[in-house]
């Protein structure tokens, strides 16, 4: 009796921020999340832990050593195992009722109409690894925003300059639709001096850069 009613209020405190309403809309969603790497598997579990009623989860990729230090399908036991395989498990253990389909393969050139025609989805997650390689061309050919995770040091502003030319010539060239959605700021601590001040000059330059107004995120290192 216990665990029944637990399972019944688990939804409790996201129903309490979304509301009724909401809530109906999310347990009904399909969410596909492509690419299940240190950003786009934490994103998935915590579309599974909103209460969503279906998602499609897509990744070829295998567990690594080298995974272990950032994502969060990687452990010891889990070394060599497919990632998608691994975040099965726990989705369906986090929840039960989640009605889960499991892809393994990469985002290719030729399989994107087919990945993204395979289903009707409410809303598509494409992770893409740092580098403006072949994978990020595709999901930025598939997409029609770009959100932007970047941490508060030089280098990593140069490198937005660098990803900013190439979404232009995607524009240009592949996909007139693709917008810039905005840019959330990372490993960032509002405790410090040093992310303040490095806030304020990340504002003045993104701002003379992109045009956006941006969000301030409160996240811990």
């Amino acid at each position: 009796m216990v665990k029944e009613e637990l399972m019944i209020n688990w939804k409790q405190r996201t129903e309490l921020l979304l509301g009724e309403d909401k809530m109906a809309r999310l347990q009904s969603a399909h969410v596909l999340v492509v690419g299940l790497g240190g950003v786009g598997a934490y994103a998935a579990e915590m579309i599974c832990r909103a209460g969503v009623g279906r998602m499609t989860i897509v990744d070829a990729d295998t567990v690594q050593i080298t995974n272990l230090n950032r994502q969060l399908p990687a452990m010891h036991s889990t070394l060599g195992m497919f990632k998608a395989d691994v975040l099965e498990a726990r989705f369906k253990d986090i929840n039960p009722d989640l009605e889960l389909k499991v892809l393994p393969v990469f985002l290719k050139d030729e399989n994107i109409p087919d990945l993204l025609d395979a289903d009707e989805y409410d809303f598509i997650v494409i992770d893409c690894p740092p580098a403006l390689g072949m994978l990020t061309v595709n999901a930025m050919t598939a997409a029609n925003t770009v959100l932007v995770p970047i941490q508060c040091e030089y280098y990593a502003l140069e490198g937005l300059s660098q990803l900013i030319r190439t979404i232009n010539l995607v524009k240009q060239k592949l996909n007139p639709e693709l917008e810039i959605e905005g840019v959330v700021f990372t490993m960032y601590d509002a405790r410090t001096n040093l992310c303040l001040m490095e806030e304020q000059i990340y504002r003045s330059r993104l701002w003379k850069m992109l045009k956006l107004t941006l969000n301030r995120q409160y996240i811990k290192q």
